[in-house]
């Protein structure tokens, strides 16, 4: 019973960890892709 309670926190505090980078990866993607689509207007 607490292993899984611990097991099951353990799990979340890693993707409260993991999110940050997930953002800076969807943005910079996002980046990318404007800048790509920038040069083919152009």
């Amino acid at each position: 019973m607490i292993f899984s309670i611990v097991a099951y926190s353990w799990e979340f505090v890693e993707a409260a960890i993991m999110l940050p980078m997930t953002m800076q990866s969807l943005t910079r993607l996002n980046e990318i892709t404007a800048r790509i689509n920038n040069v083919e207007e152009e």
